[in-house]
C-alpha cells in the first residue's frame, strides 16, 4: 500500500487509545501493517508533503505483527517530500527534509475555524503571520488550493489546504503612494482651474 498525502490541514484530531496501540489512535499520519504469515512481508508507506498538523500525536509507523500475533513482518514507512509544518515533535523522525518544520508550538494560533471561505468545501484559513505561509514545496500538477485559489500566492506554496492571499498595503509600495499623490495633486489643480474660469466668467 502506497499513499501520498499533500497539502492537507489536520486539526482537532482526537480518538480513544486502545489496548494494542496506546495513544496511537490520535495520530494524524499513521502507517501500519502486519505479516499474514511467515512468507509474506507486506509494505505500507506514506509520503507526506505540505501537511499542516496542529493536533493529535501527529505521526506513527507501526508493524502490528507482534502486537496481534502474526508470524510475518510488516515493512512500514513514513517519508517526507518537504514543506510539512507540525505543532509537536512526533513527526520529527519522519519529516526530516530541510523545508519541514517540527515543534511549532503556536501553529494553531494562526489557523481560523472551519468555515465557508469560497469553493466547494469548508476550509480552515491561514491567518496573517502563520508559520505555514510560504513554507511549502512545489507539487507538480497542483495549481490551486481547496477553494480553487491559485498557488502560490507568495514566494512559495503554503503548507495545508488553504493558500493565504496577502492584502496589498499602499504604505508598502512607494510607487502606489506616489501615483495617488500625483492623482490627487492633478485633481486639485483641475479644480483650481475650473474655479478660476468660473470666477472670470462671472466677472
Amino acid at each position: 500500500v502506497d499513499l501520498r498525502v499533500s497539502n492537507v490541514t489536520i486539526d482537532g484530531l482526537h480518538g480513544i487509545s486502545d489496548a494494542f496501540l496506546p495513544g496511537r489512535s490520535n495520530s494524524a499520519i499513521f502507517s501500519a501493517t502486519g505479516g499474514a504469515d511467515g512468507a509474506l512481508q507486506p509494505h505500507a508507506s506514506i509520503d507526506m508533503s505540505n501537511t499542516h498538523i496542529t493536533d493529535g500525536e501527529s505521526c506513527a509507523a507501526v508493524d502490528i505483527s507482534p502486537i496481534v500475533g502474526l508470524p510475518g513482518t510488516g515493512v512500514v514507512t513514513i517519508t517526507s517530500s518537504g514543506g510539512n509544518v507540525v505543532y509537536d515533535n512526533y513527526c520529527s523522525s519522519y519529516a526530516t527534509q530541510p523545508t519541514d518544520k517540527n515543534n511549532i508550538s503556536n501553529l494553531s494560533d494562526f489557523l481560523g475555524p472551519l468555515s465557508n471561505n469560497g469553493g466547494y468545501v469548508p476550509t480552515m484559513p491561514l491567518l496573517a503571520g502563520s508559520p505555514a505561509i510560504d513554507s511549502g514545496v512545489t507539487i507538480s500538477g497542483l495549481t490551486a488550493d481547496a477553494r480553487g485559489v491559485a498557488r502560490p500566492q507568495g514566494t512559495a506554496y503554503d503548507s495545508g489546504a488553504y493558500e493565504y492571499v496577502p492584502v496589498a498595503s499602499l504604505a508598502s509600495t512607494g510607487d502606489s503612494v506616489t501615483v495617488i499623490l500625483l492623482a490627487v495633486t492633478a485633481l486639485i489643480g483641475l479644480a483650481g482651474v475650473a474655479q478660476l474660469l468660473r470666477v472670470n466668467m462671472l466677472q
